[in-house]
Parts: structure tokens; sequence; C-alpha cells
């Protein structure tokens, strides 16, 4: 039997936060200053056909390293598609979604998700308390306005039902 450190490890994120305060990560993983600072490529989604990315851990840190290419060094630029809508993007390409503090930690997670190609920003507005965090949703592909039919409708446990507020999509170019 190989050594556990040998085994390869399958990153599928189910949810995350990339901001400043790890109060605020809820139970999802807390990604700021911590894994992607060390090894911007630890983090990996499915493609959207059924395989699944693998990594290795590194030797020292225990940091999961890709075993994948990593992405050219030019600095991505976005542009505004789309904002101020009241629906977020539904779309078969999605890759991942998390919590940031701004539009451009969002921008930021993408750039570090292999694939990603466009940003979904809104407020999801669950219960009486709404988070100030912004909900940020990944793709493979560019998207218009006319694809943010998401508008929420599931009834929370306080009785009150989600929205979505503030959706803004983003397309990388470099």
């Amino acid at each position: 039997m190989a050594h556990p450190a040998h085994q390869p490890l399958l990153m599928v994120a189910l949810g995350w936060y990339y901001g400043n305060d790890p109060g605020s990560a809820d139970g999802v993983a807390w990604l700021k200053d911590e894994a992607l600072a060390q090894n911007p490529q630890a983090l990996q989604c499915p493609d959207t056909t059924p395989t699944t990315t693998s990594v290795t851990h590194a030797k020292r840190s225990g940091i999961p390293t890709s075993t994948q290419s990593p992405s050219p060094s030019s600095t991505p630029t976005y542009s505004t598609v789309f904002s101020g809508l009241k629906g977020a993007i539904e779309a078969s390409d999605y890759l991942t979604y998390g919590l940031v503090d701004t539009v451009a930690d969002c921008e930021t997670m993408c750039n570090t998700v292999v694939g990603c190609t466009f940003v979904n920003t809104y407020h999801d507005v669950n219960g009486k308390n709404g988070s100030p965090l912004l909900t940020c949703s990944l793709y493979s592909k560019s998207h218009t306005a006319a694809e943010a039919i998401n508008t929420g409708g599931q009834t929370q446990p306080d009785g009150s039902t989600d929205f979505v507020t503030d959706s803004a999509g983003y397309t990388k170019s470099t």
C-alpha cells in the first residue's frame, strides 16, 4: 500500500470563502492567505465531462500541487457584461461557487481555477439578516443577462424566501 502522502487528492470544491475575515467562512473552506497564497493552482474544479482533476501532496508543506501546468503569466482583465439584475446565471458550464468580500476577490478566484472564463457575483439574500458577502459563481463559458434566470425562491428555516439582488457578470480576457 502506498504512503498516504503519495496518494492523489481529488479537489472538488463544494463552496468556499475567499475574503479577509475567516469567521465569515460559515463552515466552508477559507482560502485567502492559506492554500491559494502558497499554491494558486491548488483549487481545481471538475471539467464539464465526467472526469476529475487529480492533485498530489507536496512532500513538505502538505499543500496540494496540481498535476496540470500553470496558467499563462499575463494578468487577465474583466469586462462587465451586465449588472444590477435580480437573477443569477443558470447554466450547465458552472464550475464552483463561494463567498467573497469584493468583485475583485471573485476575479482572483476565477484566475486560480483552470478553465474559468466568467464570473457572476450577486447577493443571495437568505433570511432576515442578509449577509454582506457576495456569492461568486464561476463558469467556463461567457454568459449574457438573458441567462440570469435564477431568482432564488427557496424557503429558509425562518420561513422567509431567499432572493437574488445586485447580480453582475464579468467575462475574462487575457
